[in-house]
């Protein structure tokens, strides 16, 4: 342990002064401790080695880690197997940072590769490792810090409440997984596909006691679940019935390869836990087992084009098993059948293509939810129970579309080039790349007031570069300090994307949006133009959440967003419904960040029909112009503006690559007949916040409310907003640019492509509204 310190104040000494600092003006829940480590309790594994085609792994490996350029790092696979994994994590905490815990399933398909870094002109042997490019789990939190960390490829699943898990009999179905459709409506009967379905002839058998769910544990884990499995059938002494010897010993071969030490110790464990017989309190040994070596391809795409990346990294990470409470068969040796009856049906998908990816041999075909289907049998499949260790990485190398690879901290500078975007692996299609073309959007935009001088603090911290300069747009008569920030709750159907043309995506968001202007820094005589600053996006589906944050870099988080039987969000009348709660958004969070809480579902915001009277109302062109949101009803071209970053996946606190993302918007309001206008005032509608030490919105963004309840456990505020309105119409968006940029320890650099683009679209994007407001001013 001390030994691990100091090579932590070491790594500190050289990298963290060097970074730029993680930007967390958004919340306290961004900031990440500089050497975050997770611990893993009461983690159940069941793990399935499947026979792979070695031919076909090797062209896997070629095609997933081997990148361009000449990377002083390449891999090649170890053994003809796959590991597939159906994990359940009983308690996922920091240690480092008492911020909470979370639980969660997860499914995995890894192999075993050899890891060799470049010395010289020489390929060097370095060392064992896995990858994981298909990895599934059910918790929005583990999928969305999985892939901002470490770059795991991580996609959400649903899994199906099959119950009983285990009883004798005939073939039953004990496990059900299911993954969201692209461009499916959360919701939707058809939101999500079933695609793994595992099943078992007769129960198993525990070395210590009877097995618990199916749902078992992390990939991560297969350091002691892999060994187990080889020391138990070591000591039964039997050979697989119904797979050639050949096999068996090329599972034996990989086990001592990776899992040797463990190999030794396990059985010897679990004697000595049985000898001490039922009520036994003495705690487990620990694990005596090296740290297993994870590689993970960690990569944004760029938001210019879909097909190119401007961050990718090879990261190396450890995992330490650090107590082994038990294990056993998932088969009985006594029956000569290896297998222990287990077949898996994994649906043929071009999304998901796993089997043809990694070559998995198939035994025999049949359908899954009436598609297309591989049949899978696994040999020697067996499960444990265990706690882990897991930190920061220990090995990061890493390039951007404007520098080459680099260990460090300090990259080589290059000319600007595309680096092709990798679309293998699980969750590389959660990233959905423009442009981006909105047939149909519905949108309410409820005005809430805000203190001037806490926003323009925000959005100081928040954008805070060395190239452009930003200013509040909105103006609200006789509000004295105040501003707006819109809350906009938005439903738009069979939208269309560069990434993939033909698929039409669907969901509902609400986000809070700051109406801006902007203009290059030191440019007196350069126009302001509009812009609108998304600040907190709460979206019904993982891809929508995904694309937000990791290719635009808005602050999103996956939610459900509940509405009564009228849906609000899609009926544009202006007497929508009667009914007192129109909306209910609801999202995973640590409410008590340092308090151990477990993460859970909290509700964030309430929409209400107001009990009052409608204000008086002011005609729509000036309201939108006192808004900022102009653009909206004379379909002028306004940007989003948003700060992406890449955190650095050995220091949590500092990140390797912060742009300014721009992004073209043109909204053109669609009326559907005369008896259908295309925007009008909506009745009063009320806001109840609730307020969160770990997501405080009210406060960061000093929200007026009209009242406080401190009666329940955390403060309500309810906000009242400012003439709100609806309206609907298409938008058209661009991919976007990068306005300015910065990577490593480098200065903000300006981006021409960005400024030459604003300039094609001046002319209908011009606003001179301070001017505006200081004639107004001295009238």
């Amino acid at each position: 342990m001390t030994a691990r310190k100091a090579h932590t104040r070491k790594k500190s000494a050289t990298s963290v002064t060097r970074l730029p600092r993680f930007n967390s003006a958004l919340g306290k829940f961004l900031a990440l401790p500089a050497h975050l480590e997770q611990t893993y309790s009461d983690v159940v594994t069941q793990v399935y080695p499947l026979k792979a085609s070695m031919t076909r792994l090797q062209e896997f490996c070629e095609s997933y880690l081997s990148l361009s350029e000449n990377p002083p790092f390449s891999f090649k696979p170890a053994a003809p197997w796959v590991l597939m994994q159906v994990c359940d994590y009983g308690k996922i905490a920091s240690t480092t940072s008492n911020i909470g815990w979370v639980s969660q399933h997860e499914l995995a398909f890894g192999l075993p590769v050899e890891w060799y870094k470049k010395e010289g002109s020489k390929w060097v042997f370095a060392d064992w490792a896995m990858i994981y490019p298909f990895i599934f789990v059910d918790n929005p939190l583990s999928m969305s810090a999985g892939r901002e960390i470490y770059g795991w490829a991580k996609s959400g699943i649903r899994v199906a409440p099959v119950a009983p898990i285990f009883e004798p009999g005939n073939s039953q179905c004990v496990l059900s997984i299911s993954l969201a459709k692209s461009g499916a409506s959360p919701g939707e009967q058809s939101a999500t596909r079933e695609f793994l379905q595992i099943f078992q002839r007769r129960s198993y058998l525990s070395s210590k006691s009877a097995a618990t769910d199916l749902f078992s544990a992390i990939p991560k884990a297969i350091a002691g679940t892999v060994a187990a499995a080889y020391s138990l059938y070591e000591m039964a002494g039997v050979r697989p019935f119904g797979f050639a010897d050949r096999d068996q010993q090329s599972v034996e071969a990989m086990i001592s390869k990776y899992y040797g030490g463990l190999s030794m110790l396990l059985p010897e464990a679990i004697r000595a836990k049985q000898s001490r017989g039922r009520g036994a309190t003495a705690q487990d040994e620990p694990s005596r087992m090296p740290p297993l070596n994870i590689i993970t391809l960690k990569q944004f795409r760029d938001v210019r084009t879909a097909s190119s990346a401007c961050f990718q990294a090879v990261v190396g990470s450890k995992m330490y098993v650090e107590r082994v409470a038990d294990g056993g068969y998932l088969f009985d040796p006594a029956s000569g059948d290896l297998s222990g009856g287990i077949s898996i049906n994994l649906l043929n998908s071009d999304t998901q293509p796993i089997v043809t990816a990694l070559g998995i041999e198939t035994s025999e075909f049949s359908t899954v939810g009436g598609r297309p289907a591989s049949i899978l049998r696994s040999l020697m499949p067996f499960w444990l129970k265990m706690d882990l260790r897991y930190g920061l990485a220990d090995y990061q190398c890493w390039r951007t579309d404007t520098t080459g690879w680099t260990l460090g901290d300090s990259p080589t500078r290059l000319a600007h080039r595309d680096i092709p975007y990798l679309t293998s692996g699980s969750g590389a299609q959660e990233e959905v790349g423009g442009p981006y073309d909105y047939p149909q959007v519905t949108m309410r935009v409820l005005p809430l007031r805000a203190d001037t001088r806490k926003l323009r603090g925000l959005i100081r911290e928040y954008l805070r570069n060395d190239v452009y300069e930003f200013e509040i747009a909105s103006e609200l008569s006789g509000a004295g300090n105040e501003s707006v920030v819109c809350l906009i709750a938005r439903n738009f159907e069979d939208m269309e994307a560069a990434t993939n043309p033909g698929v039409h995506y669907s969901d509902q968001d609400v986000t809070f949006a700051l109406p801006i202007l902007w203009r290059t820094r030191g440019r007196a005589k350069t126009s302001w133009r509009p812009a609108l600053i998304p600040l907190y996006a709460f979206t019904g589906t993982d891809w929508n959440a995904v694309t937000n944050y990791e290719v635009h870099g808005r602050l999103a988080f996956k939610s459900t967003l509940e509405t009564p039987a009228i849906a609000w969000l899609k009926d544009v009348s202006p007497t929508d419904t009667d009914r007192k709660l129109l909306l209910t958004v609801k999202t995973d969070l640590f409410p008590e960040p340092n308090s151990g809480q477990e993460a859970q579902e909290m509700t964030v915001l309430e929409f209400t029909s107001g009990d009052e009277a409608p204000a008086s109302r002011v005609p729509m062109m000036n309201h939108l112009d006192q808004l900022g949101l102009k653009h909206l009803w004379t379909g002028e071209i306004f940007h989003s503006i948003a700060l992406k970053q890449v955190r650095d996946a050995r220091d949590g606190e500092r990140a390797d690559y912060q742009a300014l993302i721009g992004m073209e918007r043109r909204f053109k309001r669609v009326r559907g007949s005369q008896e259908e206008p295309a925007m009008g005032p909506l009745p009063p509608v009320e806001i109840r916040a609730y307020e969160y030490s770990g997501l405080s919105i009210v406060q960061m963004l000093g929200l007026k409310s009209e009242r406080r309840d401190d009666s329940g456990p955390y403060p309500l505020y309810t906000l009242k907003s400012v003439n709100p309105f609806w309206l609907s119409g298409s938008m058209h968006g661009d991919a976007g640019h990068e306005m300015c940029w910065r990577v490593g320890r480098g200065g903000w650099r300006r981006n021409p492509d960005f400024e030459a683009a604003s300039a094609n679209g001046k002319r209908d994007s011009r606003a001179e509204a301070p001017t505006l407001k200081r004639s107004k001013k001295k009238k």
